[in-house]
Order: C-alpha cells, then structure tokens, then sequence
C-alpha cells in the first residue's frame, strides 16, 4: 500500500461507477474518537479500498484494513498494543429498505446523501475491531490473572454454627 494520505471526504457512488481503487493511510491522531480509547495515537491506519459492483449489480466497497492501537491494560493498567486486521465488504445503499434486502455478508453503508465521511467509516471500523476489555496475552502481564486456591487452607464448615444450634436445647 502507498503511504498517500486518503481523502477525508468521497463520493461513493462516483466512485464504484467508475471503479476506482484508494489505498493510502490516515494519521491516527487525526480520529477523535479513537483517541478518547487509545492511550497512544501515533502511527498509521493503512486503507485499501475497491468500489464497484458485484455479480447481482449491488454497489460495493469492499478492502483491507490495518492499524495498531495503543490502549490501557485492565489488569495491570500498563500499556498493550492491540493490532487491527480488517476485511471491509459493505454494500452501499439508500434507505433502510434497500439495506434488509442486502445479502447477509454485506454491511449495509447507509448514505445520507452523495459524500461519505472516508475517515469517519474506517474510524467507526477501528473502534468495532478493538477489544472490550484490553489486557496483555497470558504470561505478558505484570499481574498474574490466575485464580489460585490454597491447598493448605483449613476448610470451614458453613453450617458449624447452626449445627450447635441444633444440639442445645432452648
């Protein structure tokens, strides 16, 4: 992929008529959003898209996706790097109509009116592909996440109490 910075607004539909192929990068810093989940906003998202049509004549985007976030771990609070590997396939429609009747694996890309906000999609893409809870891999993190019980721990009895309970007379 080239390193050209993509173009914050498009014309989608201008786009797949005439079949056309962005690929470039858009600074992380640049998407508000993200960085309000990110601990970290250097370096790049890496776009590839295709716009065209499909066999059944639906407009399509469709392409690649890569960025690295930076975000805060939740178990020791230390930095963890989350990489972001994305296919893109959305069908490009109208209405709400014409988005059911999208086959299931199609997106539905819902256009309000001839521009699309290009950083705001991949952002949004960004955002559905990071973790809930971010946490470094078992055996990198500086706290230890496994559950241990003592083996040597002497094991109560719940009900000892009531069982003296049962024996004295009231």
């Amino acid at each position: 992929m080239s390193a050209a910075p993509l173009p914050r607004i498009i014309e989608p539909l201008k786009l797949v008529e005439q079949r056309v192929t962005l690929s470039g990068d858009i600074d992380l810093k640049q998407l508000v959003r993200l960085n309000e989940l990110a601990t970290a906003s250097e370096g790049v998202a890496r776009v590839e898209l295709v716009f065209g049509k499909d066999n059944e004549g639906i407009s399509v985007l469709t392409g690649k996706l890569e960025a690295g976030v930076v975000m805060q771990c939740q178990r020791c609070l230390e930095p963890v790097p989350v990489i972001v590997d994305s296919e893109l396939k959305f069908g490009i429609v109208k209405n709400d109509r014409a988005a059911a009747l999208l086959p299931r694996y199609y997106d539905p890309l819902l256009l309000e009116d001839f521009e699309l906000d290009l950083w705001g999609l991949v952002e949004e893409e960004i955002i559905l592909n990071l973790p809930i809870v971010a946490s470094h891999s078992n055996g990198l993190c500086t706290i230890d996440a496994q559950y241990r019980t003592n083996p040597d721990a002497e094991k109560t009895n719940p009900f000892a109490a009531l069982e003296k309970l049962k024996d004295s007379k009231l």
